[in-house]
């Protein structure tokens, strides 16, 4: 026991650093991770060895990540965006494999089926990575982060039938025959999704009552034990963990204790993925790597390069423009956590050599780093890749934004059309006011087309879609911003623009984007909470009886009060 507390603390120290310095350079923690495991672990400096403990742990957190994924999947999302994801995503995912699948065939002495299964490891990438970025950027409704997403979902959906294949493989002795085993295979994945379905109303009912308590460690009691319990009991058919776990976030995600469950388990699945990661780097050999690093570093690229170009290519058949394409190549290009795991199970099944198995973790490895690092400068690099080449036409939106501003004049662009954009969009509908909403969020913009709004689906921070809105005579340009800064694209298109009497406004989340947006020449900004603020404010002093001069005149004095230094303010109150 006191081993285990010393080297869990060594583990924990290392990671301590390592993440540390990775969140420094804005990478992924993941990177720490690795590299803490990798340095520490027995192929390196050699204080901590693998352990039984630890090797649960890491099997756990990949069980609570796949549950993660479980909530997160949608039927209903998967048929309508069934293009993207069997259509992009399948065809990334097997070509892929097929591609590393034929080059691991040729350079190894792995069989064909274990050659294929390294192929497919190769063809996943980081899904908690990716959608992080995509989420803490706002664009997982552009055009290239629904497709991205797309292809992720699907790699997940193909990770948990090679894993379930991986486990049949590992329990299959010499006379059961292949057919045999998907035969099984396929017969527990039903008896699994079976007895998920069935048991449905009673993991509700628990959850209910657990709910009920106010208690948020009963509630997170009875979270964890229905997850584990599911995953065990996959194993019990001869499945895997991740499988159950997946299997019952499928179905709590139609539940309405969703969002309380991904709050709850968020820790746990951060800590454990963790762990995981520091496994892996622990088990990968660094002498063995280090004796042949140009085959490491070469591999490694030449994954990154392949996944590149197959991504682009089947995206520019597909008719994504410039631009979005080369973003989703560089979101993709890189090998992620499951392909960790399945690779470690395709060694645990003896389907590989140890030594060959060494050195295509080292190649997965390198490339999951170097992809933390792509990911991250993924806009800015691909803003010089499109333009190391003829910019290419798009036209996605513009035909829709033509009809919909036909005959209008002094009309008002809203770029955005969330709930904030809708009242407003709703307001200038009742009065009268001409005006178009452009909204690239598609379920926002179902939301607002079914409320009868003048509303087209598309990125407003287009040039070529804001002149097809009619922005040259429109009377003002109206913005929904998420971040403190303004899209500098955006607004250097309005201020090519500018025709002196447009307006620009700006509604933002936070109250110091004021002079930045000044600056790039926004003419009125109202950081929501004090605009919403005001709002009450103006309601309470009605409530109160007071005369509406005597309202509207505080409101003013409020105003200038608050302009030095909250920024809700305009130029006319801020210039001489």
């Amino acid at each position: 026991m006191h081993q285990i507390v010393v080297e869990f603390s060594i583990l924990l120290m290392a990671a301590l650093a390592a993440v540390l310095a990775a969140v420094r350079l804005r990478l992924s923690p993941t990177v720490g991770y690795l590299l803490a495991g990798i340095l520490v672990g027995p192929g390196a400096v050699g204080l901590v060895n693998r352990s039984e403990a630890m090797a649960l742990l890491s099997e756990l957190g990949i069980a609570v990540l796949m549950f993660f994924i479980g909530l997160e999947f949608s039927w209903s999302r998967l048929i309508s965006e069934r293009r993207k994801v069997f259509g992009f995503g399948g065809a990334q995912v097997a070509l892929t494999a097929v591609l590393a699948g034929a080059v691991v065939s040729l350079f190894s002495s792995a069989s064909i089926i274990a050659s294929l299964l390294v192929g497919g490891a190769v063809a996943m990438s980081s899904t908690a990575m990716v959608h992080k970025h995509l989420v803490e950027r706002g664009e997982g409704a552009t055009g290239y982060g629904t497709t991205t997403t797309g292809a992720l979902v699907l790699q997940d959906v193909v990770s948990l039938a090679l894993l379930g294949v991986l486990a049949v493989l590992s329990g299959t002795k010499g006379d059961i025959t292949l057919l045999a085993s998907l035969t099984h295979l396929l017969s527990g994945i039903a008896i699994l999704f079976v007895a998920a379905l069935l048991a449905r109303p009673t993991l509700g009912r628990v959850l209910a009552f657990a709910a009920r308590t106010r208690s948020n460690e009963v509630f997170l009691i009875a979270v964890l034990a229905i997850l584990f319990g599911a995953a065990l009991g996959a194993e019990k058919i001869g499945l895997s963990l991740p499988l159950g776990a997946f299997a019952v976030g499928v179905i709590l995600a139609e539940s309405d204790f969703r969002h309380l469950l991904e709050d709850e388990i968020r820790p746990f699945r951060d800590l454990l993925l963790g762990v995981f990661f520091l496994a892996t780097g622990m088990s990968l050999d660094l002498g063995i790597a280090l004796a042949q690093p140009l085959i490491v570093i070469g591999g490694a690229l030449a994954i990154i390069a392949a996944k590149f170009s197959l991504v682009w290519a089947i995206a520019r058949i597909s008719g994504q423009p410039r631009r979005e394409r080369v973003r989703t190549a560089l979101l993709l290009a890189h090998c992620g956590e499951l392909s960790l795991l399945l690779l470690g199970q395709i060694g645990a099944a003896g389907l590989l050599a140890q030594d060959e198995g060494q050195f295509l973790l080292g190649m997965i490895a390198l490339s999951m780093m170097l992809g933390a690092v792509i990911v991250h400068f993924s806009p800015q690099l691909a803003e010089w890749i499109a333009h190391s080449a003829e910019e290419e036409p798009d036209h996605t939106g513009e035909a829709e934004a033509i009809r919909a501003t036909e005959g209008l004049n002094r009309h008002i662009i809203l770029v955005g059309c969330g709930t904030i954009g809708r009242t407003l969009a709703e307001a200038l509908h009742a009065s009268g006011t001409p005006y178009v909403a452009i909204e690239r969020d598609h379920e926002r913009f179902m939301r607002a087309r079914e409320r009868g709004l003048n509303v087209i689906f598309g990125d407003g921070h287009r040039k070529t879609l804001l002149e097809a809105a009619g922005v040259d005579h429109a009377s003002a340009v109206v913005l929904f911003l998420r971040e403190a800064e303004a899209p500098i694209r955006l607004m250097t298109t309005l201020a090519e623009r500018h025709n002196g009497e447009r307006a620009i406004i700006a509604s933002c989340r936070d109250n110091r984007a004021a002079q930045v947006l000044f600056d790039a020449g926004v003419d009125y900004v109202f950081p929501e909470n004090l605009a919403a603020a005001l709002a009450l404010a103006r309601a309470a002093m009605r409530a109160s009886g007071m005369a509406e001069e005597q309202v509207e005149a505080n409101i003013r004095a409020l105003r200038q009060k608050l302009a030095p230094d909250a920024g809700l303010r305009d130029r006319e109150m801020v210039e001489p």
